[in-house]
């Protein structure tokens, strides 16, 4: 169902267990997970049907679920094993156009990294809060410190270059390395660092009163902590794509991490924190 909600748009429904009616009988079939939408005045149907066995599901199984759908308003069948599909079942769906999609045992995929790590692994989630020194001299000679909640602006010397401190935070927080930072200094107890950020080229900041002056050194005062948990992962694979969702249970609320992977490309990562809801009385 994640996989699904991470690749349609809003304009589709999805439903599990839903109800199809037959077309001859009218008698109501039900189907695994259904997908609904609509093309101009067309109807579009995706049925998906799962089978949970300790083998691999067979072309009779295929050839059932082909027929059950031949007179149910269906527009493409997908279906789904927990533990793949015999070779004579993979030719069967093919021929009949039918998708098949199975749930991976990950160490059958030799170029696989992240399903492995995360199956039976554990999850980080680092908290981390920003605040931001520049210290600059003035046209006086006097030293002077600009600090929280002003955005101040950059200017480059010779060039026409603007950003502002807050751009500069959100720079900083995106580099891998300054992440791996924060992971190797957070713990469960607060910990305070800062991290000194040198220009490349020499610039200019405004005060409030907007006078530029020349910064000597810029710095983020850091706050990290980190929550951990064991990981639940699930993988599965569709044609060429390993798809992996992870969840772990944190004080904060469920961490999901979907990453979908394929040999020699650079996996795509995805990952959301759903937070607890307190329910207050009334």
């Amino acid at each position: 169902m994640k996989l699904l909600h991470d690749r349609i748009d809003k304009n589709w429904i999805v439903t599990e267990s839903k109800m199809l009616t037959h077309r001859l009988t009218g008698e109501e079939r039900e189907v695994d997970i259904v997908l609904e939408s609509n093309l101009g005045a067309h109807s579009l149907i995706v049925s998906i049907e799962c089978v949970d066995k300790k083998r691999p599901a067979s072309s009779p199984w295929v050839e059932s679920m082909a027929k059950k759908h031949e007179f149910l308003p269906t527009s493409k069948l997908v279906l789904w094993s927990a533990n793949g599909f015999y070779r004579p079942a993979i030719v069967t769906a093919e021929k009949l156009g039918i998708d098949i999609v199975s749930q991976s045992d990950n160490t059958n995929i030799e170029w696989s990294k992240f399903s492995k790590i995360l199956n039976g692994g554990t999850l980080k989630l680092v908290h981390s809060e920003f605040k931001f020194f520049i210290d600059a001299i003035e046209a006086d000679g006097k030293k002077v410190r600009l600090d929280n909640p002003h955005d101040y602006i950059f200017k480059a010397k010779d060039r026409e270059i603007f950003f502002s401190i807050l751009e500069l935070r959100e720079f900083l927080i995106g580099k891998q390395e300054i992440g791996s930072v924060l992971l190797d200094h957070a713990s469960e107890d607060k910990k305070d660092f800062w991290i000194h950020f040198v220009p490349p080229f020499e610039c200019l900041v405004q005060k409030e009163n907007g006078d530029w002056i020349e910064p000597f050194r810029i710095g983020f005062g850091v706050r990290a902590t980190v929550e951990e948990a064991k990981t639940d992962a699930k993988s599965v694979v569709y044609k060429d794509t390993l798809s992996t969702l992870a969840v772990g249970d944190l004080n904060s609320g469920s961490f999901e991490l979907f990453i979908e992977e394929k040999e020699n490309e650079d996996p795509e990562i995805s990952a959301q924190l759903v937070k607890k809801t307190t329910n207050k009385a009334l």
